[in-house]
């Protein structure tokens, strides 16, 4: 699951940091290279982790995921997401560039839990990777 994740982060990170400076033709650059991304989804990341899209919000990547494992919602699963992913995020340098432009990474995990489907978002804000 690491590798692919770290590969799909790969790409939309090369995405958004081609397009540092948003003037106009840039963001629709970017615009266009998301809907390129979303038009191969959903992509299986793993056995259990499926992508479902990439957006762009305001100066944040969104990654929407899909988890067929059964996951509690709590602190230590939210914890431990945060954890993968934030070190993942902080040794790619693609990351860390588009982290210390301003931009944040969320990830959104649609997860099957005890009490139905919930969602856990794992945000990594500029400055997190020190």
């Amino acid at each position: 699951m690491k590798n692919q994740y770290a590969a799909l982060v790969a790409v939309v990170v090369a995405v958004l940091v081609s397009s540092q400076v948003m003037r106009p033709s840039e963001h629709q650059r970017m615009v266009k290279e998301v809907a390129e991304l979303n038009a191969a989804m959903p992509r299986k990341i793993d056995e259990v982790t499926t992508q479902t899209g990439v957006t762009l919000g305001e100066h944040v990547v969104i990654n929407d995921y899909l988890v067929s494992l059964p996951l509690d919602n709590d602190a230590a699963t939210t914890e431990a997401l945060r954890t993968d992913v934030l070190k993942q995020a902080c040794a790619r340098p693609d990351a860390r560039k588009l982290l210390s432009r301003g931009w944040s990474i969320d990830n959104r995990y649609g997860v099957k839990t005890p009490h139905g489907q919930d969602r856990i978002v794992v945000r990594i804000k500029p400055g997190d990777c020190g």
